[in-house]
């Protein structure tokens, strides 16, 4: 195997639903991106109409693109299969349902591993990319915590902290869903492809909502991060600088009106006054202006819990599985 390839699993592959199927296929449309399809999905469109009747709703012309979407949409099938992947859509059981519950939630999600996952107790871990020593441990002992407790450790796959959370998940035997910017024939970063492969090796998952054979873009990066977010009851963010990229993934699990979790500190990184942790210490030392800087709107301190010492654990772990139900939830009667 070439080193920078990645593994096929053997999970069980599901014949892709013939809605989906059209969905995949209107989503080559020039012009229609996630918002548009999810107007088709919920102003109850009849998807037992043709792809050229669906395409005409959605464009208001008569597409003369409909053999060139279906051969690539028939290409993403093919490599579907080739990768022993799923590709689900909310007409489909195994799609989540906290992503129903969210407006900004993908319209397609690429999988490879155990799809179980997706509808399991699911939590984010996030940080950055270069995390202090006295940080890497309190990552460890967190997920050490949650995984015995069962949760499934939800991560993006980068250095540093995502990285640490993935590796410490599978050594403690747990189970964890990696969320890529990118199609699944490919890892990013190159140096991450063995982890990748244990992911999967051990009845994890790699998931995304980009069409196999999709490059890399740094915007992809952003909205990766609100799937993460998306899929998971609350976010743990162990360390961020006041810039960092993990302020993403935050900002839009309190737009979700779920909760945040911000992890102390050490005492020798707060004396030290580590960038990276800069953060996490403006939210713990109610610091105003800095908040406002990095949450807008969105800040609620109703959903920002703390994980000060052990002690919080089974606090922060009570209310995650509070109900927090949201009232954008919508079913799908599927024929």
């Amino acid at each position: 195997m070439s080193p920078h390839a990645v593994m096929q699993n053997l999970t069980m592959v599901k014949e892709i639903h013939p809605y989906t199927y059209k969905l995949l296929a209107l989503s080559f449309l020039e012009g229609v991106g996630r918002f548009k399809l999810f107007s088709l999905i919920k102003s109850a469109t009849n998807f037992d109409k043709s792809i050229e009747e669906l395409s005409f709703i959605l464009t208001k012309n008569a597409s003369s693109d409909i053999d060139l979407i279906r051969q690539k949409a028939n290409q993403q099938v093919a490599l579907n299969h080739k990768y022993n992947g799923n590709i689900y859509s909310p007409f489909d059981e195994e799609y989540p349902d906290y992503l129903k519950e969210v407006d900004d939630s993908p319209v397609l999600l690429f999988c490879r591993g155990n799809t179980k996952l997706l509808n399991t107790n699911n939590l984010a871990v996030i940080g950055t990319r270069n995390p202090t020593p006295h940080g890497e441990i309190l990552n460890k002992k967190i997920i050490q915590w949650f995984t015995n407790e069962d949760w499934t450790i939800v991560s993006g796959l980068a250095l540093g902290h995502d990285s640490i959370a993935h590796k410490e998940c599978l050594n403690n035997n747990g189970k964890t869903i990696a969320v890529l910017a990118h199609g699944l024939d490919s890892i990013y970063p190159k140096s991450n492809i063995d982890l990748a492969n244990s992911i999967l090796e051990k009845d994890g998952l790699l998931l995304s909502e980009y069409p196999y054979l999709t490059p890399l873009f740094k915007s992809s990066l952003v909205q990766r991060d609100r799937i993460q977010a998306g899929l998971s009851k609350g976010v743990i963010l162990v360390q961020s600088s006041t810039k960092g990229g993990s302020l993403y993934a935050s900002n839009s699990i309190l737009k979700y009106k779920r909760f945040l979790i911000v992890v102390n500190q050490s005492k020798s990184d707060i004396k030290n006054n580590e960038e990276n942790i800069s953060a996490n210490m403006n939210i713990i030392n109610q610091n105003g202006e800095h908040i406002k800087n990095m949450f807008g709107k969105n800040y609620d301190p109703k959903l920002v819990l703390f994980l000060n010492n052990f002690n919080d654990f089974k606090e922060v772990q009570n209310k995650l599985l509070s109900p927090l139900k949201s009232k954008n939830s919508y079913n799908l009667n599927l024929i």
